[in-house]
Parts: structure tokens; C-alpha cells; sequence
């Protein structure tokens, strides 16, 4: 992926990165003065006008002529052009400015961020695989929220362990009300069918190639005239689950493999069968499964707890989280609002880039990106109608936590409503109560409360403050 950056004179300008470099080093630049750079820069074919700045760098507000003008001076000094000359920037008096360098452009390949705080996950996957390389199959299941940093992890583990000539195969459940048949443990076989000739298909496949080419269609030119029968269709199915699990198995049995499973959550029923039956059969094999999965699985396996275990993964450390804050935006914003963004991402790796990449200026209240807010609101998808008004109550009361009783009151909710209500939330997630108390309760997340309260248009938010004082009386 490539990132543009603009070069003039001594100059570099990195829009995405928010940095400036001058002869190569970075040159620090208020957020404010950045964006009138920007703004002079893409508008270098003609005199920009001080209500023309005004409305594009500070958002219309009222800003005095001097208060533009010493903006303008900081700016000057940073690219070194305050000596009177305007090389780069030439003030047009009752007019306005211009920039007038020549500017250059040019791409380079966006940074690779490395894996921050993961540590100690990191060693625990190796351990899993160092058991079952020596023949002890494993299983791992990953579990954390959205944005967590479940498939960042894998993939940093999976490039190590290749490197160890260790076999990593990928499926993916299918999230739709009517998934294809077995869809994650056919995107994983037929990743490894689909690097062996004709002949090694027919030698490794014998026994279970015709049930496999039902559901995995390069499989199909091999087997035509073998295709099982469907007279019996719980029978073709009984026999398809087998091979399935059994093909995984010999595929283990050759060489050890991590095979990964992502988003379990939405695993179909035959794909949780076939992983039940690995689980009772997988012992002796040098086999890692590992699956993601965003809220908890029933831990009903057959396999014992030495071969199946569990991963929280949680977010990230106050070091970590602004590690990764400062090499997303390269420079990093007033003590203060650094403070407010990792306050809402909460640790969340997603939510850090996403809210660093969005931070704004110092004095603008921080908002929820759209790359955000439609995550947060698949969160919020599978919540009754009275849950999603109380919540929407909730994240309008001012503080941090809020009384049960007043809300269902400004919510205008009955008693069997406000029950319901209150116990789909706290199972999605959304909410928790408060130690100690009955009526009390918080959000889990600041974020999905900053969204709630956005997505409340200026009309309703009035309705639910005047609704919520009066629920007071």
C-alpha cells in the first residue's frame, strides 16, 4: 500500500503520517498550522483569501485576521521561510496568501507497524506449537473483542512459524444467515489439495476423495465418476463430517500444520461438529488448531484441558497503547488529548489507530470516525428495540454511570421492558453493573457510548435531556 508525500525546496510533507521534515528531520507542527500548510499546498494555483481559510482550517469559526496572521508566522518559521524573502509562501495584501513552491510528488510504501504488547500472547502460542510439533495435538481458541488485534497476532505468529517450515492453513467462517456447507474446513483443504498433482491426489485421497469433491469443486474433475450416492442423505452427511475431520488428520500426520479458524462466532453446525471430532481424535498428531472467536464459546469439548486452551486477549498496556499511537501519527498530540483518546480506545489496537488517525485538533471534541462507527454498530445489530432506546438514554445522562430507575423512566419503558432491556445489554456487553449497587450501572465501552450519543440526532438528544430531568421529579 502506498502513501503520497509532497516535496519542495527543503521540504517533505507526509499528510498521512501528519509529519513535516526539513533536510530530513521532523519538524514539530501544532495540528492547526499543519492543516493551513495543507490547505496553501493543495490550493497553490491561486491566492487563497482569509474567509476562504477560515472556513477549511478552522471549520468556520470566528477567527480574527491577527489570530490567521500569527499562524501564518509559525508556519513561515517552520519551513524556514521567515526571512522576508517568500520563497514558499507570498502574502497578498487585502487578498490573501499563496503558496508558490515547486511541489513535488511522490509515494512510498506505508510503514509496517510491528506488533505492540503482544508478548506474552506470543508466548503462548509458541508453547502450543512446540507441543504440538512433538506430537501432542493442540488447540487454542483466541478470544477477545472486534478490533482486538486477534487476526493482527496470528498473522505475526504465522510468519515466524513458516519459518520453521511449520504448515499454516487459513478458512474463515461465513457471517450470512445461509453459509456454504463447511465453508472454513473447505477453504483449508482445498488450500492444500490445490498445491498436489493429479497423481498425489489420487494416492493421498483415496479413501476420502469422492465425499470431499461434494463441497470442493477442484476435487470434482478427479472423482466424476466416483461421486457418491445421496440416496441416504444423513448417511452421505455422517460420511462427508468424517472425511472431513479424517483428511485434516493425515494432512497433520505428514507434516506439522497450524491450521486457523477465524471468527468462530459464526461457525455453521456441521464446521462445529467436525472441530468436536478433531478435538476427540487429535492427541497423537502434530497438529495446532487455533480459532478467533469474539464472545465466548461453550467450553463443551471432548478433548482434555491440557490439549484445549484459551487465550483473553485484552488491550493493550498504557506503554503499548501509546507506543502504537506514535507510530500511527508519527507526532503525537498535546499531553491531554493523547490522555482522551487512549481513555476511549481502551486499550483496543483497532480503536487506537482508527481515533489517532481521526484526533483533530486539541480544542475539537473527539468524534467517532466512520471506519469505527459501523464496527460499534454491528455490536448493537442483534439488541431489541427498548435496549438500543435505553442505551441511547443512558449515553445522553451526563457522568459516567447512570441509575437503572431513571432511565426506564425517561425511556418510558414498563417494568417487563426495562427487565428485558437491561439483561440483552449486559449480555451483548454494552453494560455492567455497578459494585455494590442494584440500580447503578456504567458502560464497558466510552467509545460505544460516544457513538450512541452521536447517532442521537440534536432533536432527540433534547427530547431524552428534558425526558430524563424530568424522570428527577
Amino acid at each position: 500500500m502506498k502513501r503520497v508525500v509532497l516535496s519542495f525546496d527543503d521540504c517533505e510533507v507526509d499528510p498521512q503520517r501528519r509529519q513535516l521534515r526539513r533536510n530530513g528531520i521532523p519538524v514539530t507542527l501544532e495540528p492547526r498550522v499543519f492543516d493551513l500548510m495543507l490547505d496553501l499546498i493543495h490550493k497553490r494555483d491561486r491566492v487563497v483569501g482569509h474567509a476562504e481559510l477560515v472556513e477549511s482550517v478552522w471549520n468556520g469559526r470566528v477567527v480574527t485576521r491577527s489570530a490567521v496572521n500569527a499562524c501564518m508566522s509559525r508556519l513561515r518559521r517552520a519551513l524556514g521561510d521567515s526571512d522576508g524573502r517568500q520563497r514558499l509562501l507570498r502574502s497578498f495584501p487585502r487578498f490573501g496568501y499563496r503558496f508558490v513552491g515547486e511541489v513535488r510528488l511522490s509515494t512510498a510504501a506505508l510503514p509496517h507497524l510491528e506488533l505492540i504488547g503482544r508478548e506474552l500472547e506470543l508466548e503462548q502460542l509458541a508453547s502450543c506449537l512446540k507441543e504440538a510439533t512433538a506430537g501432542h495435538g493442540r488447540a487454542l481458541f483466541v478470544q477477545g473483542a472486534a478490533g482486538i488485534g486477534k487476526t493482527r497476532l496470528l498473522e505475526t505468529f504465522a510468519t515466524r512459524v513458516r519459518a520453521q517450515s511449520v504448515r499454516v492453513l487459513k478458512g474463515v467462517c461465513d457471517e450470512s444467515d445461509d453459509p456454504l456447507l463447511l465453508w472454513p474446513w473447505v477453504q483449508i483443504l482445498a488450500s492444500w489439495v490445490g498445491v498436489l498433482d493429479a497423481a498425489s491426489i489420487r494416492q493421498t485421497l483415496a479413501a476420502t476423495g469422492p465425499d470431499l469433491a461434494r463441497v470442493i469443486p477442484t476435487l470434482r474433475p478427479h472423482y466424476s465418476a466416483e461421486a457418491p450416492s445421496s440416496a441416504e442423505p444423513a448417511e452421505a452427511r455422517v460420511r462427508l463430517l468424517d472425511s472431513v475431520c479424517s483428511t485434516v488428520l493425515q494432512l497433520a500426520a505428514r507434516d506439522p500444520v497450524m491450521l486457523v479458524i477465524e471468527d468462530a462466532q459464526w461457525i455453521d453446525a456441521d464446521s462445529h461438529l467436525v472441530l468436536r471430532y478433531l478435538l476427540r481424535r487429535f492427541g497423537n498428531v502434530p497438529l495446532l488448531l487455533v480459532m478467533t472467536h469474539r464472545r465466548s464459546l461453550l467450553r463443551r469439548f471432548d478433548g482434555n484441558s491440557a490439549e484445549v486452551q484459551f487465550l483473553d486477549l485484552n488491550g493493550l498496556d498504557p506503554g503499548a497503547s501509546h507506543e502504537l499511537a506514535e507510530a500511527v501519527i508519527g507526532q503525537l498530540p498535546s499531553p491531554g488529548r493523547l490522555a482522551e483518546l487512549l481513555e476511549l480506545a481502551d486499550g483496543n489496537p483497532l480503536f487506537i489507530r482508527e481515533l489517532s488517525r481521526a484526533s483533530g485538533h486539541d480544542e475539537d471534541p473527539l468524534v467517532v470516525p466512520d471506519s469505527l462507527g459501523a464496527l460499534l454498530e454491528t455490536e448493537l445489530h442483534d439488541l431489541p428495540s427498548a435496549a438500543r432506546q435505553l442505551l441511547s438514554c443512558a449515553a445522553i445522562a451526563d457522568g459516567t454511570t447512570f441509575r437503572l430507575d431513571r432511565l426506564c423512566r425517561a425511556a418510558q419503558l414498563s417494568d417487563e421492558e426495562a427487565t428485558a432491556a437491561i439483561e440483552a445489554s449486559v449480555r451483548q456487553g454494552m453494560i455492567a453493573p455497578v459494585p455494590g449497587s442494584d440500580q447503578d450501572y456504567r458502560f464497558l465501552s466510552s467509545l460505544q457510548r460516544l457513538h450512541l450519543r452521536g447517532a442521537v440526532s440534536h432533536q432527540q438528544r433534547a427530547a431524552i435531556a428534558i425526558a430524563l430531568q424530568q424522570s428527577l421529579d
